[in-house]
């Protein structure tokens, strides 16, 4: 099936504007001239930069031709023609090859008769290249707005793992769908049930399957309603809402209320903690009592912090190799030792098949979070690198003075939590 990549619109983009600048030499051939044979000359840090860009830009396009050989766009061929081209002239450029500099020399000749034709044809690929970004760019924002999943096929191999890892729990459960303001959303009802009722949330860009993998030493205590996040892989409505503000939170105090409850007792780890705390600000009554494990929305690290897991990520999508995606989620888990075998398949099926939701449920003001006052449990990781627990628990502390606050030693955000830690959730939650 054919797939536009999110990196080519830019490419395009990038390389319309960057022709399409030619404008200026058909304005002033002496000042056009000389700024260029200057940055040619001198190669400088602007020089190399450029060099750089164009050069991973050109690699990246012949790349995304040859994975795509089976079923490419005929606009594809940009990368193979023009592509090569441009590789080979940044190869000669810096080399010093002397008949292309010769070459170059002639096309920077402001007394030639071929002047206004040489650049007008510059000019007019950028004008092209700029409108099939452009459009390229509107086809992918038309399929972001239907889908979270990358195509028919990546949604079938998302629900098939999912149905796979409920499957490898062997237990009894049902399948509820209720009807949100926000849209369908999908819950799987588990556990004992004859227990306290216990709202669970999952992590960011997983599944309440792999969750429920995770949490199993709540299944014997609680009736468990395992949420699908809306907009997130799973079974719930394909609606992508806003990290940024309250939507969350007013999306999971609905679900609570469609299910038929007053109040009920909640447990999130991660992004789903985050969506906690948001609903723990919009209805704090409703939220009965609070479990948050390495959350989001608290006191999230600058997102700089995380900008190490960006060029893996990238290699591994267009290389698939098993050593760039280790090293693309790494930095959450510290240890391979963290990296069991359901993190890597849930993770690896999320990657590669849905689009990632890299924005995690942003802080909430302080006035926000101090409005909850029923009891709340907050473990944060020490190694975190998104929700680290130096920052987060000193927060919990200020807003929420009735919180149990504990640190978790020496992990990071992706964890195993030892039998007195499970232990401690399961009778603070039961209470």
């Amino acid at each position: 099936m054919k797939k536009i990549a999110f990196y080519e619109p830019w490419f395009f983009l990038f390389f319309g504007v960057f022709h399409l600048h030619r404008i200026w030499g058909l304005i002033d051939r002496k000042s056009y001239a000389d700024f260029w044979i200057r940055i040619l000359k001198n190669r400088n840090g602007f020089y190399y930069g450029i060099m750089i860009i164009l050069s991973t830009l050109c690699i990246l396009g012949v790349i995304s031709f040859f994975r795509n050989i089976r079923h490419n766009y005929c606009w594809r061929w940009i990368y193979i023609i023009g592509g090569g081209y441009l590789l080979f002239d940044l190869f000669a450029i810096h080399t010093g090859l002397k008949f292309w500099n010769e070459f170059l020399l002639w096309m920077y000749d402001t007394t030639s008769p071929y002047w206004n034709i040489v650049w007008s044809i510059f000019i007019v690929l950028g004008g092209f290249v700029s409108v099939l970004g452009l459009k390229l760019l509107r086809e992918n924002l038309e399929k972001n707005k239907r889908t979270i999943y990358r195509n028919e096929e990546s949604k079938n191999a998302v629900w098939e793992l999912y149905d796979r890892q409920l499957e490898d729990l062997k237990i009894s459960y049902k399948d509820l769908y209720i009807d949100t303001l926000f849209g369908r959303t999908h819950l799987i009802e588990c556990g004992n049930l004859t227990g306290k009722p216990l709202l669970v949330f999952h992590g960011g860009n997983a599944t309440t399957a792999y969750n429920l993998k995770y949490c199993r030493f709540l299944l014997h205590d609680f009736h468990i309603f395992a949420v699908d996040t809306i907009g997130h892989p799973g079974k719930s409505a394909e609606v992508s809402l806003s990290a940024r503000n309250q939507d969350y939170g007013k999306w999971a105090i609905n679900v609570i209320q469609r299910l038929g409850f007053d109040k009920m007792s909640c447990f999130g780890g991660s992004f789903g903690a985050g969506i906690l705390v948001k609903a723990m600000c919009t209805a704090p009554g409703v939220v009965e009592r609070s479990a948050l494990l390495v959350p989001a929305a608290v006191k999230n690290a600058p997102a700089y912090k995380s900008i190490n897991m960006a060029f893996p990520m990238l290699m591994y999508l267009l290389t698939h190799k098993e050593s760039w995606f280790v090293k693309c989620i790494l930095p959450m888990a510290v240890t391979e030792d963290n990296l069991t075998e359901d993190i890597l398949i849930t993770a690896r099926c999320s990657i590669e098949n849905a689009k990632i939701k890299s924005v995690m449920p942003q802080n909430e003001r302080y006035r926000s979070l101090e409005k909850y006052q029923n009891p709340v449990l907050v473990m944060a990781a020490e190694k975190d690198c998104l929700f680290p627990a130096a920052k987060v628990l000193p927060q919990a502390e200020k807003v929420w003075k009735q919180s149990v606050r504990y640190l978790l030693k020496g992990r990071g955000h992706i964890n195993q939590l030892t039998n007195e830690e499970k232990k401690m959730i399961v009778d603070f939650l039961a209470e």
